[in-house]
């Protein structure tokens, strides 16, 4: 699948499909806390974070989805690669960082005036994931209607992950939509937020 967005006057591919593609190391949810390896890929992290910044794009797609391996040891590597040229790895690097949520909140807010919808909607959940704030968390809240199946898609699982009840009403509307798709990830986001506030 590929998801495009806005990025100045051009269309530009956010490349899911090349970025899932990859022969990645998957996570596995029953690890409570697994070693941050030592490779990845026959790959050290200096390795990794060498190809995300002098690599072509192909190279730091694959950079970018391969370093949140190594945990908080790449944190510093997926910061700046928020800074890249291209939007699809602008958007992947914010996406680990909100998935591990850590980081910088200036870079985030910056980011939230990015030319690109899929990197703004990033850098918001990035943000929201550190302190939640009412413009981002707006934002991802009006992803969920957009009319791609992507961006929706990874809205529902990024509100989910925050964990907030204010977005139940959105999301509960984003269950009703006619793509089965993100209605079943608004379903799961919903699931998510009501597991999060049973926890003591």
């Amino acid at each position: 699948m590929l998801f495009f967005c806005r990025h100045l006057k051009q269309w530009i591919p956010i490349a899911f499909a090349l970025a899932f593609s990859l022969h990645l190391p998957a996570s596995s949810k029953a690890a409570a806390v697994p070693a941050v390896p030592q490779q990845l890929a026959g790959k050290t992290l200096a390795q990794w974070g060498k190809q995300l910044a002098e690599g072509d794009l192909r190279a730091r797609l694959v950079a970018v989805r391969t370093l949140p391996g190594f945990a908080a040891q790449a944190d510093d590597a997926l910061l700046q690669a928020c800074q890249d040229k291209h939007a699809a790895v602008r958007f992947w690097a914010l996406t680990a960082l909100g998935d591990r949520a850590t980081g910088n909140l200036t870079t985030f807010e910056k980011l939230l005036k990015d030319p690109s919808l899929p990197v703004r909607t990033a850098a918001a959940y990035a943000r929201c994931r550190l302190e939640i704030e009412s413009q981002a968390f707006a934002l991802l809240q009006t992803a969920l209607r957009h009319p791609s199946r992507g961006l929706p898609i990874f809205a529902a699982d990024w509100l989910g992950k925050i964990g907030s009840p204010l977005a139940t009403a959105a999301l509960s509307s984003g269950s009703k939509h006619k793509d089965y798709h993100v209605r079943n990830a608004c379903l799961e986001a919903l699931q998510m937020i009501e597991r999060a506030q049973s926890m003591p």
